[in-house]
């Protein structure tokens, strides 16, 4: 199963299955998570929501992989059994820290998109600027694509 699809279907049981909301929202109390937060539905259509969900995602992963632990190890047959199918979903090392790279490489993008969002009109001198900074950065960025993380640095230190 492909990045995308696990994290759409742990997300799609994180929000959907009450339970695991509340329990998600205790573990992050047990954690000293300062706000806390629920996850946000991925919608394929709108690049920008899938971001944040994956964003949000990232920034809960430690509260996600202890309530995948506390539910797998409850003495409750249903709750264990969500904590088993957590499990299943669940992203292993290297597709967290993929994803946690793809959040910081499409970050610029979504703060192009909602200064742009945000406007009443768009001016051509918005444009072209962000058109070409963005241009820019991805001609200039290393092109060792091993070296995702460093590209990724590149990419922000620019902006």
């Amino acid at each position: 199963m492909q990045i995308f699809q696990k994290s759409r279907e742990t997300l799609k049981l994180l929000i959907l299955h009450e339970v695991i909301v509340e329990r998600l929202e205790q573990v992050q109390r047990k954690l000293g998570y300062r706000d806390i937060l629920r996850c946000i539905q991925d919608v394929s259509t709108r690049w920008n929501l899938s971001y944040y969900a994956w964003d949000r995602l990232f920034f809960l992963k430690d509260a996600i992989i202890q309530l995948q632990t506390d539910l797998s190890t409850s003495t409750d047959w249903e709750i264990k059994k969500d904590g088993n199918r957590l499990k299943r979903l669940l992203l292993n090392d290297d597709e967290w820290e993929l994803l946690d790279q793809l959040v910081d490489l499409l970050m610029p993008f979504e703060e192009a998109t909602r200064e742009f969002s945000g406007n009443s009109y768009i001016a051509l001198s918005q444009v072209i600027p962000t058109k070409e900074m963005i241009f820019d950065l991805a001609t200039e960025a290393p092109l060792n694509s091993d070296d995702f993380q460093m590209r990724t640095l590149y990419l922000n230190q620019k902006l």
